[in-house]
This record gives C-alpha cells, sequence and structure tokens, in this order.
C-alpha cells in the first residue's frame, strides 16, 4: 500500500515493471530478482526490498557480478534490520523485534493467566530507516543501461 501510495504521490501508475515478486525471502530470489531487474527495458534508480535483507544481500550480489556500482548506479533498501546489513553497509528499515517479542510474550501469558483464548488485535511497532552507503542520490532514469553494464 506504501509503494501504491507514493507512487500515485509522484504522479505515476503502477505498471507491470514496478515490483518483482519473490517466491520467499531467501538470498537466492534476491539474486534471481537482482538478475530480473537488470533485464528490465528501464533502469531503475533504487530498489526496496521488501522481502528482507537476506533477500537485499542476494540483490546486491547479482547487480555487483553485473558490473552495476551501489549505491553510485543504483540504491538498495532492506527491510529487518538484520545484523549482517550493519557490515554489509545495506540500508534497511528496522523493525523493533525486541519490543515486538516483548509484547508478544505479555499476550500469551496473560491468555495464559486469565485462561482466555488470544483475541486477534493489531499493534503497530515504529519502524526505523537506517541509512547506510547502499543508497545515495538517484541517478536520472533512462533507458536501461544498467543491464549492459558488467557484460
Amino acid at each position: 500500500d506504501g509503494f501504491l501510495r507514493a507512487l500515485a504521490d509522484a504522479g505515476l501508475k503502477p505498471g507491470r515493471d514496478h515490483g518483482i515478486h519473490l517466491l520467499n525471502f531467501a538470498e537466492e530470489e534476491g539474486v534471481a530478482a537482482g538478475h530480473m531487474l537488470l533485464d528490465l527495458p528501464w533502469a531503475p534508480t533504487a530498489v526496496f526490498v521488501a522481502a528482507g535483507d537476506l533477500a537485499a544481500r542476494g540483490l546486491m550480489q547479482a547487480v555487483n557480478s553485473r558490473g552495476v556500482k551501489v549505491p553510485q548506479q543504483l540504491s538498495v533498501i532492506g527491510f529487518d534490520g538484520l545484523q549482517f546489513s550493519e557490515t554489509l553497509g545495506l540500508s534497511t528499515v528496522d523493525q523493533p523485534l525486541e519490543t515486538m517479542g516483548r509484547w508478544a510474550a505479555r499476550k500469551v501469558l496473560s491468555a495464559i493467566a486469565s485462561k482466555n483464548t488470544l483475541a486477534p488485535e493489531g499493534e503497530m511497532f515504529e519502524p526505523e530507516l537506517i541509512v547506510r552507503k547502499s543508497s545515495g542520490a538517484p541517478v536520472s532514469s533512462a533507458p536501461n543501461t544498467l543491464s549492459k553494464a558488467g557484460g
């Protein structure tokens, strides 16, 4: 929803090339998505890998293997805030996992103590964007010269 809202706010309509759907959150899926991305007819300036930091790491491997420079030619942002993202220099949306875990544990313990079942309820936890060296100022979008990089 956020992606579609951002496109609408920018006056853009989503096209079939605005998203690559992963089958799972694995690093190998990110590698495959990175190669698909570089084969698009237009050059993206940034990629948000909502599937997670593992898939973002795979995507970075793919684009690096094709000679694309991150972030000079393509910015990459992951989602999870996994520990390796700092070492990799991956910008990421960090989830407050400890806070989320404590909240869930309190709900379960409360349900056990009261002998009630857990009722579905929505709780929002504020994520944090952590900007690192995998993202930078955008380059202009043009016919895909990235796919030609490195062969």
